[in-house]
């Protein structure tokens, strides 16, 4: 003979208090139902309550099938696991797993104790985290989740890439196996306890000598998960910006270097042969001698030269022809200089319609980026002409500088800082550049830049 309460406080006992349960007897009778305390399960599962015998259908046919598990654990002796989704009218979709195991007494079957846990919010949680979890694995981003002890517990193929990891390896390793750098700048960003913050990491020196160092823009979330405090980072590699970042410094240091060299070599002893001139006409007044016009006419030419020198250093460094004049006329002016200060042939062509505005940073862009080409093949090319054009597509500008000297090599050595920074300025304006060149078959730098394109100049 069952005793409900000296069993239900035995059966309690073994069960989580979030658990509902319930004991049957052998003729398959609730003898005793325990509602869980974080929230009650439809008693019509069971066949009780006010509505039972006349559920709707789809009530009814779930009592039934849980009624189907008791009886087969009564029969059997076995345990039975099954899991119900059904539609409660208060909470909307609900999953519950159903544990049905046979209750024995003194090696007898005296009937069954019926488990059900709600699973739906972890269900729910799980479905979420795959889809998360799908959405970091297929970002192109590399990231990284540390726990509160910074061991990785998950990590995206970008991430093993970038890490020189295999399938599945990053996961479980402590953050300080990622290099002492690295892991080092981590925990000074986490330590600053902000709940979004961007950093800049350098990686350890590379392992072998023809790689080149690592540089991440990095940015860190703080989250809690699962209550307990985690680490969404998520890592750019911004190397190659970073380099080409320092090579635009070191040319124009150089830039600087040369202007000055050539301020010294130029300027200067032009002005010193001026000022020998101005000596020795002073020195003629003050011994009462007559000076010729003719001693004046050399001092005059060499000043109207450094003139005309003066204002060729000046419209290179400090002239702004975009803003005064527009791309079209900037362009016309700057092949026309180039003809006259040179002994080659430089053509400009404009475009066939009216170019419609471009905004100020992609015009100024498109002009550096033929400037540096067209100063590239006057020093490189050995071309007797060097032909640019500016061409309408569809929706962007093309431009086009060409030459038909003797060309190089495109191997990725042989592309010099100015190459480099061509494409760095058709990138950041929201445009490509291309590069076609063969030895002894000339060169050919296009550029397409968007006309829709807005953005500041980098």
């Amino acid at each position: 003979m069952i005793r409900p309460n000296d069993l239900a406080t035995m059966v309690a006992a073994t069960f989580a208090a979030s658990d509902w349960f319930a004991i049957f007897d052998r003729d398959a009778r609730c003898v005793h139902l325990q509602r869980g305390t974080l929230g009650s399960t439809p008693d019509f599962l069971l066949g009780l309550g006010e509505h039972a015998g006349r559920q709707p259908g789809a009530e009814a046919a779930h009592a039934a099938g849980v009624h189907r598990l008791i009886g087969a654990a009564l029969q059997s002796g076995a345990a039975r696991d099954s899991e119900l989704a059904f539609e409660d009218p208060r909470f909307g979709p609900r999953t519950l797993e159903l544990h049905v195991r046979p209750l024995r007494i003194e090696g007898a079957i005296e009937g069954a104790v019926v488990r059900a846990t709600d699973s739906t919010h972890r269900r729910m949680q799980a479905r979420a985290l795959r889809l998360q979890s799908r959405l970091l694995e297929c970002t192109s981003e590399a990231t990284l989740v540390l726990d509160a002890r910074r061991v990785v517990q998950f990590a995206n193929v970008a991430a093993e890439k970038l890490f020189a990891s295999g399938a599945g390896e990053l996961s479980g390793m402590p953050l300080a196996s990622l290099g002492e750098r690295f892991s080092a700048a981590v925990e000074r960003a986490v330590a600053t306890s902000q709940a979004e913050l961007e950093t800049t990491i350098m990686l350890d020196e590379p392992k072998s000598a023809d790689r080149q160092r690592r540089v991440l823009r990095c940015r860190i979330s703080s989250m809690s998960f699962d209550r307990a405090p985690h680490h969404l980072l998520l890592l750019t590699d911004v190397s190659d910006s970073h380099r080409l970042g320092d090579e635009v410094l070191e040319a124009e240091r150089r830039e600087r270097e040369r202007i000055a060299r050539d301020l010294h070599d130029g300027f200067g002893q032009d002005l010193t042969g001026v000022s020998l001139m101005l000596s020795a006409l002073s020195s003629r007044t003050r011994r009462g001698q007559p000076i010729d016009t003719s001693q004046i006419q050399p001092i005059l030419d060499a000043v109207h030269d450094l003139v005309l020198t003066t204002r060729m250093v000046t419209s290179g460094i400090f002239s702004r022809p975009l803003a005064a004049t527009g791309l079209v006329a900037a362009l016309q002016q700057m092949a026309q200089r180039a003809s006259e200060r040179a002994a080659v042939e430089v053509v400009f062509t404009p475009p066939a319609a009216e170019l419609p505005r471009l905004d100020p940073a992609a015009a100024e862009h498109l002009y550096r980026i033929a400037q540096e080409a067209t100063t590239n093949a006057l020093r490189h090319s050995g071309a007797a002409r060097i032909d640019i054009s500016l061409a309408i597509g569809n929706g962007d500008v093309q431009l086009v500088v060409q030459d038909g000297g003797r060309g190089f090599a495109t191997s990725q050595h042989a592309l010099g800082s100015g190459l480099r920074i061509m494409q760095h300025r058709a990138h950041a304006a929201g445009g490509e550049l291309h590069l076609h060149t063969a030895p002894q078959r000339g060169t050919r730098i296009e550029a397409r830049i968007p006309f829709a394109f807005e953005a500041g100049l980098n």
